[in-house]
């Protein structure tokens, strides 16, 4: 079953353009955004499930450089 969600980004270093430049050349990624507020940028995603889901946050996302921290928020309706 695919999972959305909604992944909050906080950049460290990089310009946000670079970072989002390349998150959203990966595969499950359907949007990113840059936002003003607590965070940088929210990035929104589909992955066939919560494994993939995980890979694509912890592997992917997270192995950008200039992505800080992240906080993903399962959509869950």
């Amino acid at each position: 079953m695919a999972v959305d969600a909604h992944i909050l980004v906080d950049m460290t270093g990089e310009k946000t353009h670079v970072v989002l430049n390349k998150v959203t050349k990966l595969k499950d990624v359907r949007s990113a955004q840059a936002v003003t507020g607590s965070h940088d940028a929210i990035v929104q995603v589909r992955a066939a499930d919560m494994i993939k889901l995980g890979h694509l946050v912890m592997n992917q996302i997270r192995g950008i450089s200039g992505v800080g921290r992240t906080l993903t928020c399962v959509v869950a309706d």
